[in-house]
């Protein structure tokens, strides 16, 4: 987004609703802070229970009512340091001190102070809400494991918090303690399935799940798993202890000959392929850059992958691995509108703006996408050219009138252009 330069421009920091950071905010906030470094926290998905009812019983004013009343009492119970946003309907995310002490006296001061509730004479029942924790790390591995600790909770009776270290990943399967395992060399591996959206569309969600479950069966009879679940019905992230060369090569034939339509990365060999362990769970382990560096083994390679790894590096801050990414997905694929756009705003992100330029005007049909007029703006805007700026953000919003990152952009520019 464009640096902004008007005085009165909270209302894109927070929402109107609850006074909480924005999403975006939110994040750029918490990237913006060193949170293992010196002081220690703790990041909470919050999310409250039933909130639906009180909207369909009561009206939608009742509805926000609830919810600022209980934004509200979030921020009363926050400390220096700690800060908290609304991620969308009734979902909100914290940042607390990391101690079990400071998540238990938060979470039970906002439940007391919630049973009480009455709008415009109308006695409401008592506001709960299910919260899950994780230790701060790469903010999307983090959102991850305290998200499945929020539902971990609703599954369990609502109206109470759950740590993510204190619960299994996956209730079906028995997890090891991988970090225990040190005289056996681990490999990590990636499956997903083509074209799930397409079947999915066609076919059901039974199907997808019948398949991934198939596979699922297949890695768990085959391997000795240390860890192995289905990533948000997207693929199968496992780790594992390798084996022998021989039967590697008679599990890789029958997986190629049994699965045709699955791609990603298979490690089954620790002569043949070995990536180092860098993060503490399997989903950030298979994207770290060794899987591209070291990869001489089973490969069922992706442009799908290749965006995955992108996305992971650019969203960890870590922009000049997410460029050499994403140009090698914009090789795979030069006619794709999202590997372009990826490719610029990595560009933008790396002081690339000028080749940025180049890249988009050549591939002007890529204008399918709003992402496209944001990322040329954000070029012309930081090589100063704000006459051009202003025109790409206006072609922009005659095709996406709505867009509000558009709307708010050209705005800014007209400031700086009247000033």
């Amino acid at each position: 987004m464009i640096k902004k330069k008007c005085r009165n421009c909270d209302y894109l920091r927070f929402d109107p609703l609850t006074g909480l950071y924005r999403k975006e905010f939110f994040i750029l906030m918490y990237s913006r802070r060193k949170m293992n470094k010196g002081k220690k926290f703790v990041l909470c998905v919050c999310d409250i229970d039933l909130f639906k009812n009180f909207n369909d019983k009561y009206g939608h004013i009742a509805g926000d009512f609830v919810l600022s009343k209980f934004s509200s009492e979030i921020i009363k119970n926050l400390k220096n340091g700690e800060f908290a946003g609304r991620f969308g309907g009734e979902e909100f995310v914290v940042i607390l001190e990391n101690s079990e002490i400071r998540i238990k006296e938060f979470f039970n001061s906002i439940s007391d102070n919630c049973k009480e509730n009455e709008f415009e004479g109308e006695i409401l029942p008592e506001i709960t809400f299910s919260m899950g924790v994780s230790y701060t790390d790469e903010f999307y591995s983090s959102f991850e494991k305290a998200d499945q600790a929020m539902y971990f909770s609703k599954k369990n009776g609502r109206n109470k918090y759950s740590c993510f270290w204190n619960i299994k990943l996956n209730e079906k399967v028995q997890s090891k303690n991988i970090l225990n395992i040190d005289n056996k060399k681990l490999l990590f591996g990636i499956l997903a399935l083509k074209d799930v959206k397409k079947n999915y569309y066609l076919y059901g969600s039974a199907f997808i799940n019948r398949q991934y479950q198939n596979i699922l069966d297949f890695v768990k009879n085959n391997f000795d798993n240390s860890e192995v679940f289905i990533y948000k019905n997207e693929c199968i992230c496992m780790t594992m202890i390798g084996v022998n060369r021989e039967k590697a090569n008679i599990i890789k034939k029958q997986l190629i000959e049994k699965y045709k339509d699955i791609y990603g990365v298979f490690n089954l060999y620790p002569g043949i392929t070995e990536f180092k362990f860098i993060f503490n769970d399997t989903y950030d382990a298979f994207l770290t850059h060794d899987l591209y560096n070291q990869n001489k083994g089973i490969v069922f390679l992706g442009k799908r992958v290749v965006r995955i790894t992108g996305e992971y590096f650019f969203k960890s801050g870590n922009f000049e691995k997410a460029y050499k990414i994403y140009r090698r997905s914009y090789f795979f694929e030069k006619k794709n509108q999202i590997a372009i756009n990826n490719l610029a705003s990595c560009m933008l992100k790396i002081g690339k703006e000028k080749s940025a330029v180049i890249l988009l005007e050549k591939n002007n049909w890529a204008n399918n996408h709003c992402e496209y007029f944001i990322n040329l703006a954000n070029c012309y805007y930081r090589i100063r050219d704000f006459e051009k700026c202003h025109s790409v953000l206006k072609n922009g919003i005659r095709i996406y009138p709505q867009n509000t990152i558009l709307i708010n952009n050209i705005k800014e520019i007209e400031c700086l252009l009247n000033t």
